[in-house]
């Protein structure tokens, strides 16, 4: 595997990660009824939005044509991080919100998709990813300029 690849797969591993903790702390989808088996809910929606960031970094270089490359300058990074949240904040929360509708709304009734349940997941989907993208921007612009050095 080429080591950008394996970057973009650990990025979006520690980003994943980073969204599922705060969805149980924030929005726990009623987890504690689900008991050990809510951590088996927890690694799927992790799943589920890796593979949504996946689908995105490929709408990115195919769709949008704006491929990963280090060679166009940190405004070029930035502007590619903040195109690739504007797109995958709703796909994340659309995900989440239909698997706790398809799959957690046996034991909580507040799992169903709805406009409001989409609009909470969003908001906190939203935040993470703000709060990830100045992370990443943060990494990103110290690994460039370091390149250029």
């Amino acid at each position: 595997m080429k080591q950008g690849r394996i970057e973009t797969i650990t990025t979006r591993i520690i980003s994943t990660t980073f969204m599922v903790v705060a969805l149980a702390v924030f929005k726990p989808f009623g987890l504690d009824a689900w008991q050990w088996q809510g951590y088996m809910h927890l690694i799927a929606l992790g799943v589920i939005g890796f593979s949504v960031c996946m689908v995105t970094d490929i709408i990115l270089n195919y769709i949008v044509k704006m491929p990963r490359s280090y060679k166009k300058g940190a405004e070029y990074i930035i502007r590619r991080n903040l195109w690739f949240q504007l797109i995958n904040t709703p796909l994340v929360a659309l995900g989440i919100c239909l698997y706790s509708h398809f799959v957690l709304n046996d034991r909580v009734e507040g799992n169903q998709f709805s406009i409001v349940n989409f609009l909470e997941t969003l908001v906190i989907i939203a935040f993470c990813s703000f709060a990830i993208g100045l992370y990443w921007r943060f990494k990103f612009r110290n690994k460039y300029l370091a390149m250029e050095l």
